[in-house]
């Protein structure tokens, strides 16, 4: 995995309107040229339905469906003395970028369907803009930054903006969500939401030593729901799970657990859990309420494993709250054998 770092002021209180079609238009891929997808929406590939309860059925679907070479897509460099319209991202990036965030709604239990529609592509080009010309991350940029537009300053609002990773490789990243302030793993829920069906994304690198900037816009207000709506939104998913996603960091915050329900209360929640038989020690419990976008959700970060994961190693996890009980595993399954 890249090293990266992710901003994130709670994205449950953001403010703004939508904002306009962008002005900046965001960046080239490295290995796919510059032919823009700023003008085109990006739709999902068909991806098959599977059950995360049936081992084989999820080694096939990782193996068909994670792109590893996803993860080496990068913005072509602009000057750093270049104007406001960098090249754009290519067709092929962006669709890898939105291949990647629906293989994850799949693992969840989503349909797999979010389309990039390109004004919100336009809006998110000008976020990554502003954010790579004055190497910053915000979602309240200033008008005194570089390029600053009102798109880019309304869309910052409503974006998952990262800095150090883009395009498939950020994705990762958000659904990770580590780092002091994302304890509530804000860029994860927007992600997962239970509504979305269009978003947008941009990304951009100014010079080839400012680090690339990463925005995914989701404020998505069609009211178009997933055709597939899963009880509950576990991460990392219950079921079968592929180890090299499995988080197993002791240092880095990699370890973030949640479980997310519609209208559920997790205040005074318990959970506990398990490691083939061996308890797990939970700290860092907490909870957020949900909205007309978001489920509710309860994050815990165990602290009593060796984060060392093999395949067949078995994690089983009981949430209770005050009016319910919620049960279910997680098997680690090594997908490259």
């Amino acid at each position: 995995m890249k090293n990266f770092i992710i901003y994130l002021t709670i994205v449950l209180f953001i403010a703004g309107c939508g904002g306009s079609t962008g002005s900046g238009n965001g960046s080239s891929g490295s290995s796919s040229g510059s032919s823009g997808s700023g003008g085109a929406d990006i739709t999902p590939i068909t991806m098959p339905e599977f059950s995360n309860t049936n081992k084989q059925q999820l080694v096939d679907f990782v193996k068909q469906y994670y792109d590893n070479n996803a993860n080496n897509d990068r913005p072509t460099y602009v000057e750093a003395g270049g104007g406001c319209e960098p090249l754009k991202l290519s067709d092929e990036i962006q669709s890898r970028t939105l291949n990647r965030l629906n293989f994850y709604r799949a693992m969840v239990g989503f349909d797999g369907k979010i389309e990039f529609k390109a004004d919100f592509n336009d809006i998110a080009h000008d976020v990554a803009l502003i954010m790579s010309k004055n190497d910053a991350l915000t979602h309240y940029p200033p008008k005194s930054y570089d390029c600053w537009s009102q798109s880019g300053y309304d869309g910052a609002s409503y974006s998952n903006i990262a800095s150090g990773s883009s395009n498939a490789s950020a994705i990762d990243g958000y659904i990770l969500d580590s780092g002091s302030g994302n304890e509530k793993v804000g860029h994860r829920r927007w992600i997962f939401a239970p509504d979305a069906k269009y978003m947008g994304h941009g990304a951009t690198m100014i010079g080839s030593y400012i680090k690339p900037k990463d925005a995914l816009y989701v404020k998505d207000k069609s009211g178009v729901k997933s055709t597939k709506q899963p009880d509950f939104v576990a991460w990392p998913s219950a079921g079968y799970f592929p180890k090299k996603l499995f988080p197993k960091s002791p240092i880095s915050k990699l370890d973030r657990w949640s479980f997310a329900k519609n209208n559920e209360d997790f205040t005074n929640a318990t959970v506990s859990m398990t490691k083939n038989g061996e308890t797990v020690s939970n700290t860092s419990v907490v909870t957020a309420s949900g909205n007309s976008y978001l489920d509710s959700i309860i994050v815990w970060e165990p602290s009593g494993d060796n984060f060392t994961n093999n395949d067949g190693d078995r994690y089983e996890i009981t949430i209770t709250t005050l009016k319910d009980t919620y049960s279910y595993w997680v098997e680690i399954v090594d997908t490259t054998k």
